[in-house]
């Protein structure tokens, strides 16, 4: 291992490599037969972490899904590995009127993936119909419900129908994003307070989850502000699209992590923390446009080989902080062109198979993360404290600087690299 490690220092392209071995190496050390772990008793060591359980992506709009499609989605799913699927279940669509409910599609949905192929599904729940809307223009399904009651009423009928099946409730998805909630924080925390009541009077063993925060960690602060909130959810939910819709480095992944994680200890929380929607595309023009945040730099940026090489890493930075339960990849395809998306051309290349259905280097990649992440670890003793920031929630150092593409694209060991030597430890 020592004589691997010294191969590697020299060329300081190869840091994401030597990143995924030592996160690797440190969680393998938690899988080892009792006889060669010291006593979990010993007051020395850290407590031991928990499982950090692996799942995909995936969107079912009204107007193209079918049953053939979702049974070969959840074929991916068992050959890829992942135990959860999180999907969307849309008040819009499913409650088109008052009283009018309409789950067609979704009890055979639910009772295959469930029943058929074992799978734990993570719904969240959204968006609002033009009847229940307070915003009468065609931007009605984003805007808050004029009366929450209405939403809390939906979510009763929901959890009733599939109790004995589905066991969380994501309420909403990403309202910190104006493409996905133009109300306010109150009215935010309104919705969110009525819907997880509703929620724990139809099933008080689920978990109801806070919609998946996007990127702006302020607005989780002041959500926070109202003493009802946290004690209404179980989990708090992130999302995470570095070097796609992000300028920042995937590096930056831990410090955000730990960053909700003081907040939620900061009001005397307790709540989970998921990482249930993260994903890279290897969409990028040939000058190296990616997105009206990102721009590549080097060639080997948002290519399918470079897609699996951030899945892993994702992976590991978010196990290395002991602190996320659940990870979710989105998605699971690829989508053609002509296939309208909500957002840019980015949409429809983050998924793990092509448009053909065909595995990806990242259906691969995924595939050894949840073999490797979903088992029980334990971090050494000082991993957690030396990527934590320091002062007020701020990164105590940059990450490491990017050379030039000339030093770089040759040498990056490609992805089959990179999963072979982690399947060596």
């Amino acid at each position: 291992m020592l004589t691997l490690f010294r191969s590697f220092l020299p060329n300081p392209c190869r840091w994401p490599l030597l990143l995924f071995l030592l996160a690797a190496f440190h969680i393998c050390a938690g899988c080892l037969p009792p006889h060669h772990r010291a006593r979990r008793d010993d007051p020395a060591l850290p407590a031991p972490l928990h499982p950090m359980t692996m799942g995909l992506c995936e969107d079912y709009p009204k107007s193209s899904r079918s049953l053939a499609h979702a049974r070969a989605d959840l074929d991916a799913c068992r050959a890829s590995g992942a135990q959860v699927l999180r999907i969307a279940f849309s008040w819009l669509d499913m409650q088109p009127r008052p009283g009018q409910l309409d789950f067609s599609f979704w009890d055979d949905f639910v009772r295959i993936a469930v029943d058929e192929y074992h799978i734990r599904l993570i719904p969240y729940v959204c968006y609002t119909p033009r009847w229940a809307a307070g915003d009468p223009s065609d931007n009605f399904w984003h805007a808050p419900p004029r009366d929450p009651a209405d939403f809390a009423r939906f979510l009763t009928a929901l959890v009733t129908r599939y109790r004995s099946r589905i066991h969380s409730w994501e309420l909403w998805n990403e309202p910190d994003n104006p493409a996905y909630w133009s109300g306010s924080v109150p009215q935010f925390a309104a919705l969110v307070e009525a819907g997880s009541h509703a929620v724990r009077q139809a099933d008080p063993h689920a978990l109801v989850v806070l919609g998946g925060i996007a990127w702006n960690a302020d607005f989780l602060a002041r959500l926070f502000q109202d003493p009802a909130l946290l004690p209404a959810v179980d989990v708090v939910n992130m999302h995470a699209y570095y070097e796609t819709w992000s300028p920042d480095s995937l590096q930056q992944l831990p410090h955000s992590i730990h960053r909700l994680h003081d907040l939620i200890a900061l009001h005397a929380g307790r709540q989970r923390l998921w990482l249930a929607e993260i994903g890279y595309s290897d969409f990028r023009r040939p000058d190296g446009f990616v997105s009206g945040q990102y721009t590549a730099r080097f060639s080997f940026e948002h290519t399918p080989a470079y897609q699996a090489d951030y899945l892993l890493r994702a992976a590991a930075l978010a196990a290395s902080t002991g602190q996320v339960d659940l990870f979710a990849w989105y998605r699971i395809n690829d989508l053609p062109d002509g296939v309208n998306v909500i957002g840019d051309v980015n949409n429809r290349h983050l998924g793990i198979l092509d448009t053909q259905g065909r595995p990806k280097p990242a259906f691969d990649a995924f595939r050894r993360a949840s073999h490797s992440f979903s088992l029980p670890a334990r971090l050494p003793a000082n991993a957690a404290k030396s990527c934590r920031p320091r002062g007020k929630l701020r990164v105590s150092r940059p990450p490491p600087p990017l050379l030039p593409p000339h030093a770089c694209a040759a040498k990056l060991p490609p992805s089959p690299a990179l999963t072979h030597t982690v399947h060596a430890l």
